[in-house]
């Protein structure tokens, strides 16, 4: 009963539940729970002798196989070599849990009696026997909410996708119109002006807004394939330059290193733009004092590497932290980090994510240029290289 209430208790914790409960139910010296074909997930009750280990685990189990059973005692008919192998760990019973990810459990020798009697190993059997149906049907559930969750979202991308779209329309040409109309009364009244302040208020939230309906433009539909970019290093110093003024707002340095061979590549100039923007903001705002970012090539790759000196990201905001509406902004749309990761992929790439508490985070993208739109290295390119 105690362990039907513990449904919902994920794998590990329910484990380190699990173990001792059955070390303190049967009064054993020790249970091992090991994963003959799975990840190392086990966890040994205090007092297992060293012999117990991984080799063997895997000697025992193999036993078992061979002779066909899923349990075995010092008490039943044992073949000499398994029963040898009980005695020499002071085991009284293992127990092979069927499914999925079959778990073995290895009881310590009961110290009343000559050992396990039938009534404890009927028990044993029927804990671990439920146990392993727990977990399976837990699996289950959880591949079962995955699926509802992505069918979820597949929703509200094609909704968001259509209303983007129309919003395009609605929105963009009356912010183009706006931030004309301030940007020439800033140039007329100069920078003396008492309306100076609230003029350059008045185009910053106007390429504010811009920014996000450009963020759900590009979030609902395909990069279109441009031009090659000419020079990397001028497409990263050029939107360096353009979130200059965000980052001094926020008394952030931004510190560019470039390899000197970064010219022609077969990279997409405006998805990489739209990846360094995204990528780059994010990271001025995450950081305290200092963003990094560094690009190299790389055995016909081109990597760059966005480091922040902030206060890193959660492990629980990692687990989520490409899908969409996702964000820790207040006034996030959650779509910037989504796009980039789909950008990378549709050229070929990869993204990876590295971050500690207190060490900051970065972001590595990795782009083989040789797959990216079918294009190949130009033949100075290759010579540079």
């Amino acid at each position: 009963m105690e362990l039907s209430r513990q449904h919902y208790t994920g794998g590990s914790e329910l484990l380190h539940w699990y173990v001792p409960r059955l070390v303190d139910t049967f009064q054993v010296p020790y249970v091992v729970r090991w994963l003959p074909d799975g990840p190392a997930d086990e966890w040994v009750a205090t007092g297992a002798p060293d012999c117990v280990d991984d080799q063997w685990l895997g000697q025992v189990d193999r036993l078992l196989k061979a002779r066909g059973v899923n349990h075995a005692s010092r008490r039943g008919s044992v073949t000499s070599g398994l029963l040898d192998q009980l005695a020499g760990a002071g085991a009284d019973l293992v127990i092979r849990g069927a499914g999925e990810m079959p778990a073995l459990f290895v009881f310590g020798k009961w110290p009343l009696g000559p050992g396990l009697g039938d009534e404890e190993f009927a028990a044993a059997k029927l804990l671990v026997e439920h146990f392993c149906v727990m977990r399976r049907n837990r699996a289950l559930q959880e591949k079962t909410i995955l699926a509802e969750r992505q069918a979820m979202q597949g929703e509200k991308l094609k909704t968001l996708g259509m209303l983007s779209s129309c919003m395009a329309h609605e929105v963009k040409n009356p912010l183009s119109t706006i931030k004309t109309i301030a940007s020439l009364l800033r140039e007329q009244l100069g920078e003396r002006s008492e309306h100076a302040e609230d003029l350059k208020l008045i185009v910053s939230e106007v390429d504010r807004l811009s920014q996000r309906t450009n963020e759900l433009l590009g979030f609902a539909r395909p990069a279109n394939v441009g031009q090659a970019c000419e020079s990397l290093s001028n497409v990263v110093l050029a939107t360096t330059s353009f979130l200059t003024h965000r980052a001094r707002q926020r008394g952030v340095e931004v510190e560019v290193v470039c390899d000197d061979n970064l010219a022609a590549t077969a990279i997409d100039e405006n998805a990489l733009r739209e990846i360094l923007f995204n990528l780059i903001g994010n990271a001025i705002d995450a950081a305290t004092h200092k963003v990094t970012v560094t690009c190299r090539s790389a055995d016909h790759s081109v990597i760059c590497r966005i480091h922040d000196d902030g206060d890193g990201i959660s492990p629980e905001m990692q687990a989520t932290l490409f899908e969409p509406f996702e964000t820790t902004k207040a006034d996030g749309t959650g779509l910037g980090l989504y796009i980039v990761r789909r950008r990378i992929e549709e050229m070929g790439g990869e993204i990876r994510l590295t971050t500690a508490p207190s060490q900051g985070t970065e972001f590595t993208v990795e782009l083989n240029q040789e797959s990216l739109h079918g294009a190949r290295f130009s033949t100075d390119r290759s010579a540079q290289s």
